[in-house]
Order: C-alpha cells, then structure tokens, then sequence
C-alpha cells in the first residue's frame, strides 16, 4: 500500500474528520441491562447462557431450585432504559409502553421455547417483562399490526423482577412445557389439614367434612394446609410450595340414570321419562340432575342419610326455561327401565318420598 493509500492516524490535539464512535453509549447501556439482569438470574440461583449469535435473542435463562435443575428454560430478550417511569402510560399509571419491531415479534412467535421480552431499567437495577404469547394477543386484539414496522406493547408493572413476581414467571414457563411433561404420568397428591380449636378453624374443619359426607366443593385457606407433597416429577417442573388455598369439588359422573318421573294431579297423572346425572356425591349423600340435557325440565335429587334412612330433598324438582308442568302436585322418580318402556304399575314399594314438583318463577 504506497503511502498515499494509507488511512491517515488523528492530528495532534483533536480527532480525524473520518473517525466514528466505535461503541454507542446505547450499546454500553445493553451491556449494563444484561449484565444486571443476569446479576440478579443468579440472586435466585438461575443459570443464564448468552447466545452465540445476536439473532433477536440474548440470553437462554435455566431455572434452578436450590441447585437442582428444574429441567425448563426461557429466551430472554432485554430492552434498556435508563428510567422506567419514562415509559408510564398517563393514563394507566400501572402499565409501562414500549415500541417494538414487527419483524422481531413474528420472529419470536415461532420460538419453541417461551421468549420473555424484559424492559430493564439500569438506573435502579430493575425492571417489567411480558410474555410472547400475551404480545400476541394484545397485538391481535388490536388487529392490523403485521403490515406495520413498530408497534405498541404494553407492560404491566405487576410484572417486575421481585422473587414474587418472577417465581409467578417461572409458573408460566411451566405451563408452557407442562402438556409435553405430563405424558404418561400421573399426579398423586398427599396432604394434611390442621384445624385450630378456633371458631375460624372449627368451620373450616365443618366445610371439609360436608365434602366428605356430601360432596359440597370447599376451599381451605392455605393457613390450615399442614403438608402438601405433590408427585416428584411436578415437583420438579414447578418447585415445592404450600399452596395459598386448596379448592376441592367432586367430579361430575358421566353415567347416565334413566328414570320416569311422574306428578300425580286431580286431572291425572303427568310423566315424562329424563337421565340424571351425579351432580356430587360424599360417604352420606348424593346430588342428581339433568341439567346436561336441553330440556325445559330441570331436576334435581338430593339424597341424603341419616343413620338407616334416605331422606330426599322435597324441593329438589322444579320445571325452568320454557314449557309446562301442570299445577302442583306430588310427584316421584323411579329408576330401573329403559327408556321408552312401558312404566310398570306404580308399587309404593319401589318408590322412595314423594317430591314436590312446582313451576319455576
């Protein structure tokens, strides 16, 4: 190269005309956001990767609990600020905007793994996140966003790098991964309830009994949950943790009860033929309806044992919607024959109390 060809050094006392800013207070900013982010990935014993290559990505975060790997990760992309409150919509003080590229949102909407878009503020080493997924549907609620360059993203502040607020993160990476994990398994739950001689602890032990004996759903408040063992492989996926509150309600049957019900009236007598399904049931009652059926009839048995004997709710037949039931009257269900049988001649003894049928108001 002859000495004309060479690219002069800067003059004395200044810079060359031609010289440019190698690295960009914005890409040091990026460096910082990323470093702080990792910094605190590590606070709660999560392990970051950085890409080899920038392709709209930055970091591969694994989730660890206390230092057994959990097995799922997330794509980290962060966005720096040097003020979050920069970012605070006016009119919704809880909800931070951002402008992204549509090309680099199509591109995360195909990821495999969940992509977590983070807007980090390295002023207070902190910052808001969102999901791909809930991008998505802000976006496609909105409607017409793929045919422009930039669009709008909304953060809530709800959503902030508290261990709270990321163990709630660490759930929906869970979730996403869950249906692949889940094959094949099943979940076995073991667990005790603590009741204190309390009037807030003797009711809730009453609750839980009545779902015992009766199947009415309950929810016991996480402060009576003594243990809570989940299977080894949920465990694993979501971590240990004492659930806030239990709801437990029992499983609607799918077989069905044929039955007749018949409301004897001055006039004679009104039947109808109906399937009942078990609505709940405990160790001293049961609960039947039809409300699976698209019939103006609803009905509703409720048995229940006291010592030797059934007793059933005489309220539990009642007509709703559209159509008629004549009048009242006393009215029964048998059970045992099909469907579009004739009804054998009534036998007292086949027959538990008579119900009560009455028009709904």
């Amino acid at each position: 190269m002859s000495n004309s060809e060479k690219p002069k050094g800067p003059a004395r006392g200044g810079s060359h005309p031609s010289a440019r800013r190698r690295f960009s207070v914005q890409m040091g900013q990026e460096y910082r956001s990323i470093d702080q982010f990792r910094e605190r990935m590590g606070e709660l014993g999560w392990l970051t990767n950085t890409k080899e290559r920038d392709l709209g990505e930055d970091l591969v975060v694994d989730i660890y609990d206390e230092g057994m790997p959990a097995g799922i990760s997330f794509v980290a992309q962060l966005k720096s600020t040097t003020n979050l409150d920069e970012h605070v919509l006016a009119r919704a003080p809880s909800t931070v905007t951002y402008r992204l590229y549509v090309a680099d949102v199509e591109h995360w909407e195909v990821s495999a793994a969940l992509v977590v878009v983070i807007l980090w503020d390295v002023a207070r080493k902190t910052g808001v996140w969102i999901t791909v997924p809930e991008i998505l549907q802000q976006l496609d609620a909105a409607g017409g966003w793929r045919s422009q360059e930039t669009v709008t993203v909304h953060f809530s502040r709800a959503n902030g790098t508290s261990t709270g607020d990321l163990q709630r993160l660490r759930r929906l990476v869970a979730d996403r991964n869950l249906p692949i994990i889940r094959r094949g398994k099943d979940i076995e739950i073991k667990g005790g309830f603590l009741f204190p001689a309390t009037e807030e602890g003797r009711a809730a032990a009453q609750r839980l009994a009545r779902m015992v004996d009766y199947g009415e759903p309950v929810e016991i408040d996480g402060k009576f949950i003594e243990r809570w063992d989940m299977s080894a492989w949920w465990e694993r996926l979501y971590g240990r943790s004492k659930p806030e509150s239990v709801a437990i309600a029992c499983k609607e049957g799918r077989a069905d009860i044929p039955v007749r019900l018949e409301v004897e009236q001055p006039m004679g007598v009104y039947s109808r033929e109906l399937t009942l399904r078990r609505i709940r049931a405990g160790k001293k009652g049961i609960e039947l309806s039809n409300d699976h059926e698209d019939a103006w009839l609803k009905v509703s048995v409720v048995a229940r044992q006291d010592g030797d004997r059934m007793d059933v709710d005489q309220t539990a037949v009642e007509a709703s919607g559209r159509g008629h039931l004549p009048g009242e009257g006393r009215c029964g269900v048998r059970t045992g024959h099909a469907p579009g049988q004739p009804i054998p001649p009534r036998d007292p003894r086949r027959w538990g109390p008579h119900l009560r049928g009455r028009r709904a108001p």
